[in-house]
């Protein structure tokens, strides 16, 4: 999979992001209090964007939700990019690795200050804090 060149675009809500976002690893933030019934109320009344990575065959293989956090950076109150779940397609590939990069750039050209994404995984914890990102909260949530 050294090989593997993946390109990126902007899609609305569709069966494939439903079937992508249906994911059961997946939830936004990894939260189980809100499924693909969140992605796709966000996604439609604009709150959340979506994008499907394909490779070079354009096969779909990720799918990532972001938006916008106006004047949440703290101290400052500058713009976060904040990623809203990110699922992949496919085994064996570092997507972290494949993806993360992209996402920073586009947090960049938005003009946001930082970038943040929640999650209970705490192997992926570890493999972004090797990259330069730091625990900035633990979240907890009930369901009412």
């Amino acid at each position: 999979m050294d090989d593997l060149e993946i390109s990126a675009a902007a899609i609305g809500w569709d069966d494939e992001a439903r079937e992508a976002l249906s994911n059961p690893r997946l939830s936004p933030g990894d939260d189980p209090i809100m499924a693909v019934e969140w992605y796709e109320r966000e996604v439609r009344e604009g709150r959340v964007n979506l994008i499907r990575y394909s490779d070079q065959n354009d096969r779909p293989v990720a799918h990532a939700g972001w938006w916008i956090d106006r004047n949440a950076a703290a101290p400052d109150g500058g713009d976060e990019f904040v990623i809203a779940g990110a699922v992949s397609a496919l085994p064996k590939v570092d997507m972290v690795a494949a993806l993360l990069p992209g996402l920073e750039a586009m947090a960049r050209e938005h003009g946001c200050v930082s970038i943040r994404f929640h999650t209970q995984r705490e192997g992926l914890s570890r493999k972004v804090e090797g990259m330069g990102w730091e625990r900035s909260e633990i979240v907890m949530r009930r369901a009412l």
